[in-house]
């Protein structure tokens, strides 16, 4: 099957290193996007807002949205300002995205960025995304669990694994293994993974 590449260039460019985005079926490559404007002082949230926006109006353009995203790599030329300000930049990119964002996020510090052949001083944040475009996107979360929640998680599985190695060398039946493991107290269970040497270095979690 052929798959069309379509090259998206900013107004007026000329030069290679001017393509703002790629587009390859429904795979949308953007190249890294700075904050517009001549000479740049603003602090790295208000130049990450700006960033947003360039984004946002790219995806528009190719009938997409923020929410197509699903990959984005940030750029930072100062992480310590980037950390003191990270709750300010975390409520601007909520506010790009329309909803908690849904694509998976990675940050970097650089020393700087190149612009046609020429270091910027003034441009502190970079951001450079992909994007699957369908029109037909559904987005959904998966539940994030409590450490409660992972620990109980995390004992069931270990349960889980001895109960089979009880069944192994027990030659026990399922039914009554499971009665004895599954209503078992956390201190006989250790007891018994520790008499059957069958789990080593077992983390509890929360006693």
């Amino acid at each position: 099957m052929e798959t069309t590449k379509q090259i998206y260039r900013r107004p007026g460019a000329t030069v290679s290193t001017a393509v703002d985005c790629v587009k390859i079926g429904n795979l949308v490559f953007l190249a890294g996007q700075t904050h517009n404007g001549g000479l740049i002082t603003s602090p790295l949230v208000e130049q990450a807002e700006g960033v947003y926006k360039k984004i946002s109006g790219l995806l528009a353009q190719l009938n997409g949205s923020m929410t197509d995203i699903v990959d984005e790599t940030v750029y930072v030329t100062k992480m310590d300002e980037y950390m003191n300000n990270w709750e300010k930049f975390d409520a601007i990119r909520k506010s790009a995205y329309g909803q908690q964002a849904s694509s998976v996020f990675s940050i970097l510090e650089v020393k700087s960025f190149l612009f046609s052949g020429l270091f910027s001083s003034g441009h502190k944040i970079m951001i450079k995304c992909t994007a699957y475009i369908d029109g037909n996107s559904i987005t959904s979360e998966i539940p994030t669990l409590t450490l409660e929640e992972q620990a109980k998680k995390k004992l069931e599985q270990q349960k889980n694994e001895l109960r089979q190695k009880v069944i192994a060398l027990r030659g026990a039946t399922e039914e009554s293994v499971d009665a004895e493991i599954y209503e078992m107290p956390l201190n006989e269970f250790k007891k018994l993974t520790a008499d059957l040497g069958s789990i080593s270095r077992v983390d509890f979690g929360p006693q």
